[in-house]
C-alpha cells in the first residue's frame, strides 16, 4: 500500500494491528478507524473507504466506479447529492443518505434561485 496521509495534519498513517493510525502522537484523529474490506484485508480507509468504492457502478471494464470519480467535475452540493445516493444504505441507514442528499438538492436549488 502506498503510504496514506492523515487528513487531520498531513503525518504518513501508520499500520496498528488491524488499523491505521497517525503517526503523529499529538494528532487528534489517534482514534484508530477499523480498517478491513470486505475479503478481510487492509483497506486503505482515508483513499478507497469501502462505502465510497462499493457503488454498484462498474465501468465497460468491469472495474468499480469510486463515487470521487463521478462526482469530482460536479460542484459541492451536487457532488453530495450523488455521493449521498451512490453509498446510500453502506455505512449506515439509507433513510439517513437519502435525507442527506435530499438536503443538498435544496441547498442547490436555493443557490441557483439566488443568482
Amino acid at each position: 500500500m502506498d503510504a496514506v496521509c492523515c487528513g487531520y495534519c498531513g503525518s504518513e498513517l501508520e499500520r496498528s494491528g488491524n488499523f491505521l493510525q497517525c503517526s503523529n502522537e499529538g494528532c487528534v484523529s489517534r482514534q484508530p478507524t477499523v480498517a478491513h474490506d470486505k475479503q478481510g484485508e487492509l483497506a486503505d480507509m482515508v483513499n478507497h473507504p469501502a462505502h465510497y468504492t462499493d457503488t454498484g457502478v462498474r465501468c465497460k471494464c468491469g472495474e468499480p466506479v469510486e463515487a470521487i470519480q463521478i462526482t469530482r467535475e460536479l460542484n459541492f452540493c451536487l457532488g453530495n447529492v450523488v455521493k449521498y445516493v451512490l453509498r446510500a444504505g453502506k455505512k449506515g441507514a439509507a433513510i439517513e443518505d437519502l435525507k442527506k442528499a435530499r438536503r443538498y438538492i435544496d441547498f442547490e436549488i436555493e443557490r441557483m434561485q439566488a443568482k
